[in-house]
């Protein structure tokens, strides 16, 4: 027994000749019905390509203020913050695809036959990507609710104004009473940041103190979440070491001199480390940070006495001031938070020119800086402002059928 089914225009092959049929054609496989139409769901058209856009993360480790190096390249650039690649088309895709499907009706889309296509809106572009949804018109409305929610954390950034301010002891007295009270709560907290707000009239005296205008500082922006680093940093060279070299001279005689080993030190440097989000209803900003500022103060010179050398050559020692400062703190919106702590002299040991007979005049020459160092007080202000940025309605239309 042969049966047959509707297919349209069909072939039959009878007795070796084949023969066109219009509207059957024979198959001894058993009929099976077909898939009943989806009933209830609609397809529409979503753009995403503003979604597609994901800030990278500054990674890597960022210049070391107080080592020294050989070359200016290795501490500026070598080991200068670097950025991860964001995530490839298809994995962005695949990302808010998956976000969808989790959040709007996870167990409707197998029973309602839903499902997300992406679709390229422009070749040119590779960002301009749209994504076709087939879903119930309910879960198209918490769709575009949800996308709209996306795009709203993606619009607000967040621009901290960082300023490093030295004042000397004899400045900060001319300050208002209730701004130097201020100061010496910071500067006097020890081991326990004490985060001390500053009033607008307190922040523009405390410029003034300066003798600077209250012109915004460098500021850093970033995205809600985004972690970044901020690097200014300038070096200076130095002689940090001799190598005995031997040369023949007259009579092929051993003749010994000195070569100098030049590296590089931190002349003036600041690495600011910051990630940063908004509150809910944008009115607090919550700032985690790292902050490091180095000065050099002085390069003392330093006697050397080589192996084979009579004569005694010189060498460099830097001596570098440092400032460390970290937490994570809640700040009103475009306010000023005023940090201080105390300095650290490094100078680095040389243990290698230990037995110098000029290591006693050169430690007590850094004692005296430290001495000095200690008569100003350095302070890091930071004010944080949110910028929300004016969101586009979400473009969804329904796909021609």
């Amino acid at each position: 027994m042969v049966a047959f089914r509707h297919l349209g225009m069909g072939l039959l092959w009878i007795s070796g000749v084949l023969f066109a049929v219009g509207g059957c054609t024979s198959s001894t496989e058993p009929t099976t019905p077909s898939q009943p139409p989806l009933i209830g769901v609609v397809t529409q058209r979503y753009d995403i390509s503003d979604l597609m856009f994901v800030p990278s993360d500054s990674t890597g480790r960022v210049p070391d203020l107080i080592e020294p190096t050989t070359t200016v390249s290795q501490s500026l650039f070598a080991n200068a913050a670097r950025y991860t690649p964001g995530p490839s088309n298809a994995e962005r895709i695949d990302d808010i695809r998956k976000y969808i499907t989790e959040n709007v009706d996870p167990g409707t889309w197998r029973a309602n036959g839903g499902k997300i296509e992406p679709i390229a809106v422009n070749t040119q572009h590779p960002r301009q990507e749209a994504l076709l949804i087939t879903q119930t018109p309910a879960a198209q409305q918490k769709v575009a609710a949800l996308l709209e929610d996306l795009r709203r954390s993606q619009s607000v950034q967040i621009s901290i104004e960082v300023r490093v301010v030295f004042l000397e002891d004899s400045a900060e007295k001319q300050l208002p009473a209730d701004l130097q009270n201020q100061l010496a709560l910071v500067r006097n907290a020890g081991r326990y940041r004490r985060d001390v707000h500053l009033t607008s009239e307190q922040r523009i005296a405390l410029f003034r103190a300066i003798q600077n205008t209250d012109r915004p500082g460098p500021r850093v922006t970033l995205f809600s979440g985004q972690h970044a680093a901020m690097v200014i940093q300038t070096q200076q060279a130095y002689v940090g070491n001799l190598t005995e070299v031997c040369t023949l001279g007259e009579g092929n005689r051993p003749q010994w001199h000195f070569e100098p080993v030049v590296e590089t030190i931190t002349a003036t440097g600041v690495i600011f480390q910051v990630s940063a989000c908004p509150s809910p209803d944008s009115k607090t900003v919550f700032v985690d940070f790292r902050a490091s500022v180095a000065k050099l103060l002085e390069v003392l010179p330093e006697q050397f006495i080589g192996t084979h050398s009579q004569t005694p050559g010189t060498i460099q020692r830097p001596v570098l001031c440092t400032y460390q400062m970290s937490g994570a703190v809640a700040m009103p919106d475009d306010s000023s938070l005023l940090l201080g702590t105390k300095p650290e002299i490094n100078s680095g040991d040389m243990a290698f020119n230990a037995n110098s007979p000029s290591r006693p005049a050169t430690d007590a020459a850094i004692k005296r800086l430290a001495e000095t160092a200690s008569h100003g007080h350095l302070y890091l202000l930071l004010r944080p402002k949110i910028h929300v940025q004016k969101t586009q309605p979400a473009t969804t239309q329904e796909a021609p059928k």
